[in-house]
C-alpha cells in the first residue's frame, strides 16, 4: 500500500465521520446542540490538521498555494485549542466568528483556484463556495434566529464530508494514472 492509498483511506474515514456528525445533527438536534461547542471544536482540529499536513507536503510544489493551506490549517488548530480551553464562550459569539473563519477560509480557496486548471478544480471550487454560503449563514443567522444554528451547522458538516470524498475520489484517480 503506498502513500497516497494510506491518505485517501484516511480522507474517505474523515469525510465519513464528518457526514455521519451532521446527519446526527439533524436526527438529534437536542443532543447535538449540547455538544456543538466540542463538534465544533473537533471539526476544525481535525480539518487544521489535514490542511496544516497538506500545506507541509506541498512546499516544493509551485502550482500549490501551500501557504494558504498552511496558514489556514494555523489558524484552524488555534481556533479549535481555543474552544477547548474555554467551552464557556458565548454561542452567538462563537458562531460569529466561526462564519468570518468560513468565509475567509472559501474565499481563499476560491482565489487560489482562479485561472488554474485540472480535474479537482471543480471540487475545490465546491469547497470554497460551500464555505462562503455557510460563513454568510453563520454571520447571519444569529441575528435573525437561534434555534436554526445547529441545523445549519449540522448540514455544513455534511456539505464538507461529501465534499472531502468527491475531492478523494479525484485525489484517488490521480495517484492511479
Amino acid at each position: 500500500m503506498n502513500k497516497g492509498t494510506k491518505a485517501c483511506g484516511g480522507l474517505y474515514l474523515l469525510s465519513i465521520l464528518y457526514t455521519v456528525t451532521g446527519i446526527s445533527g439533524i436526527v438529534y438536534p437536542v443532543a447535538f446542540s449540547i455538544y456543538l461547542i466540542y463538534v465544533l471544536g473537533v471539526f476544525f482540529l481535525l480539518s487544521g490538521i489535514v490542511n496544516s499536513i497538506d500545506g507541509i507536503k506541498n512546499l516544493k510544489n509551485p502550482k500549490y498555494n501551500w501557504g494558504m493551506s498552511l496558514f489556514l490549517g494555523i489558524i484552524e488548530l488555534i481556533f479549535s485549542f481555543s474552544i477547548f480551553a474555554s467551552p464557556v464562550i458565548s454561542s452567538i459569539y462563537l458562531i460569529i466568528y466561526t462564519g468570518i473563519l468560513l468565509l475567509v477560509r472559501g474565499l481563499f480557496v476560491i482565489s487560489s483556484l482562479l485561472g488554474r486548471k485540472g480535474e479537482l478544480k471543480i471540487p475545490h471550487i465546491s469547497t470554497g463556495v460551500v464555505s462562503v454560503l455557510f460563513g454568510i449563514l453563520f454571520i447571519m443567522i444569529p441575528v435573525f434566529s437561534k434555534e436554526l444554528i445547529v441545523l445549519v451547522i449540522a448540514w455544513f458538516i455534511i456539505f464538507s464530508g461529501v465534499d472531502l470524498f468527491i475531492i478523494t475520489m479525484g485525489i484517488n484517480k490521480v495517484y492511479e494514472e
